[in-house]
Formats: structure tokens, C-alpha cells, sequence
């Protein structure tokens, strides 16, 4: 009798058995080590035994798999249960990849979903209430919605703040002869045409005592929210007339928010594709025109904050969107395959 590698081989004059009893494991082993280690064992056996029967030794051989509750096999099923245990060692290769790949991919989507909370909490606390899904919809809304949305926008903002100035939370006050000039060079350059309107603002330029101030400033205020009217109420247009109305309600925005020296308010116009995304509404499918007295009431640099703060939202829930398609795509892991027993 000789032992070596969990073989024993059993020999006579006559015939032999070689008894398999798989490989000594030494601590965990995937389920592809040991069928690769259990398919070389009995390859080997049924080469050791072709040999001895090649060479005369022996008149017959047979292989007892101790593994298998001391069962007798022939060389033949001896090498076709090595050919299984190798296809299942692939498929257990196969599987355990697709298992990692499928955890990672749903620990990044967990990772991600974690960080998309933080920063609408961090947005929060600026008094805006951001969702990931109002994101993910306005990135998916066409070129010509989103103007449309920043047309809406634009008369939103101009809107709150022509009645604050109303009710005197906002001030117009006087302008000199070339500030006034300047205001309507700007509107002049983006296709504003309205004369009244610009008598109104040379009209603040001439103002003498304080009676006088509070009857050109509301002259002023009419007049703008009659051109704002003009432009944000056009309907069934063209694309490119959208566009054009678009960049005037922006230029009557910035004049505004220079006349109520407003720095916020100047930012949330210049920036106007940004702001018409930080309140869009899935839900309503409608900017969020409640979250406009909040965001007209934060400083330049709260506004540069939140901005900042929207960015990373928006660029963490474009992350997360590709994570979870990337996680569609991977096939859901299979519950293990049979044992090489």
C-alpha cells in the first residue's frame, strides 16, 4: 500500500483500486479550487491506472472516490467526472465574478444614493428644498422646455421683485444721467425696443426731491412690468423667437436688478439656466415659484454657495443614474452551484 496527496493506491497481482479522497483543504476554498483540485485527482488516478494496465502490472483497475461514500468507478467515469468538475469549476469562476461585480455595482449605487442625501441636506439648510428626481427629470427635459422654463423663471424673479419694491422690501432709487444711459445701451443690445420704458429710466436720472422720486419710480415700475409682460406672455412661437424673447427678459432682468441694487438678483438672471433647474418641480412640472422669495432672499455669496451646492447634486445624481444602469445591466448572481461531491 503506498499513500501520497489523499491517493491510496491498493494493488494486487491482479487488479488494483485507487481511492480518492480529494485534496486536504487548508482553510476556505472557493468552490472552483476544490472542484479543480478534486478533477486533478481523479485525472491523475485514471492516468496511473491506464499506465500499470498499459504495462502489464495489472489485469483490471478501478478507482474508489471516498468523496463520494467509497463508490467504484471505472477509469472512464473517472475521466468523464474530471471533465464535470472542470466545466463546474468555470461556472463557479464565472459566478463568483459576476457576484463581485454585481456588489460593487451595488455598493456604488448605495455610495452614491448616501451622497445625493447629504447634499440635499446641505441645500436644505439654505432654505431650498431640492429633490434628486426634480434633477434627474429637468436634465432629461427637451432644449426647447428648458427655455421655456427659464422664460417662466425669468418672469417669476422680475415678478417677486417688482412687488417687493412695492411693498418697500426694495428699493429704486435715482440714477445718474450715464448709469441711465448704460441701462438702455444693455437693452437696446438684446433687442429691447421700448420707449417708454426708457423714458422711465431717464426719467430717474432727472429727479428733484422725494415726491417726485416716488412718482417716477412707480412710473418706472409699470413700465417695466409692461415690457416684462410683452415678452414672458408670448405664446405658440417660434423656437427662435422663444429664444430672442428669452434674452430681452434676461436683459430686463439685469437692468432690474440693477435698479434695486440687487446683486442677487443680478447672479439668479445672469445665471438663469441654473436657477430655472434648481426650481424646477417634477411633481407640478412647473418652476417652483414659492422657492423664488427664498432664493431672492439669500445674499450674492449665499447664491454662489448654493450654486456650488447644486453642481455637486446634480453632478452626484448624473453619477447615480449611470451606477444604476450599469447595475441593470450586470445579471443578478445565481444561487451557487452543486458541490463537487
Amino acid at each position: 500500500m503506498r499513500e501520497g496527496t489523499g491517493i491510496v493506491v491498493c494493488s494486487s497481482l491482479t487488479a488494483a483500486f485507487l481511492i480518492i479522497s480529494g485534496p486536504t483543504l487548508a482553510g476556505p476554498q472557493s468552490g472552483a479550487s476544490v472542484c479543480r483540485d478534486r478533477a486533478q485527482e481523479l485525472r491523475n488516478a485514471a492516468t496511473r491506472c491506464r499506465s500499470r494496465l498499459a504495462s502489464g502490472e495489472l489485469d483490471s483497475c478501478a478507482i474508489r472516490v471516498t468523496f463520494r461514500k467509497d463508490t467504484r468507478i471505472s477509469i472512464g467515469e473517472a475521466e468523464r467526472l474530471a471533465n464535470e468538475f472542470e466545466w463546474r469549476a468555470r461556472q463557479f469562476e464565472t459566478s463568483e465574478r459576476q457576484a463581485q461585480a454585481f456588489e460593487e455595482a451595488q455598493s456604488k449605487v448605495r455610495n452614491l444614493k448616501e451622497q445625493v442625501e447629504q447634499d440635499q441636506r446641505a441645500i436644505q439648510n439654505l432654505g431650498l428644498r431640492r429633490r434628486a428626481e426634480d434633477f434627474e427629470a429637468w436634465m432629461a427635459l427637451s432644449e426647447e422646455a428648458k427655455e421655456a422654463f427659464e422664460t417662466e423663471t425669468l418672469d417669476a424673479l422680475m415678478t417677486t421683485t417688482l412687488l417687493n419694491v412695492q411693498a418697500g422690501t426694495k428699493k429704486v432709487g435715482s440714477l445718474s444721467p450715464p448709469k441711465a444711459n448704460s441701462y438702455i445701451s444693455r437693452l437696446r443690445s438684446k433687442g429691447v425696443d421700448e420707449p417708454y420704458l426708457f423714458d422711465a429710466i431717464r426719467g430717474l436720472s432727472r429727479v428733484q426731491g422725494r415726491p417726485q422720486l416716488a412718482r417716477r419710480v412707480n412710473i418706472f415700475l409699470d413700465q417695466m412690468s409692461k415690457a416684462k409682460d410683452s415678452y414672458s406672455m408670448a405664446k405658440g412661437i417660434s423656437q427662435e423667437s422663444l429664444t430672442d424673447y428669452s434674452a430681452k427678459l434676461e436683459a430686463l432682468g439685469t437692468v432690474l436688478g440693477w435698479a434695486v441694487e440687487d446683486p442677487g438678483l443680478t447672479f439668479l438672471v445672469a445665471e438663469i439656466r441654473w436657477t430655472s433647474a434648481s426650481l424646477y418641480n417634477n411633481l407640478t412640472r412647473r418652476v417652483a415659484k414659492d422657492q423664488i422669495e427664498t432664493m431672492t432672499n439669500l445674499t450674492e455669496e449665499q447664491l454662489k454657495a448654493l450654486k456650488r451646492l447644486t453642481e455637486v447634486l446634480r453632478g452626484h445624481v448624473q453619477q447615480l443614474g449611470a451606477a444604476r444602469m450599469e447595475l441593470a445591466k450586470l445579471p443578478e448572481p445565481r444561487p451557487g452551484f452543486d458541490a463537487c461531491n
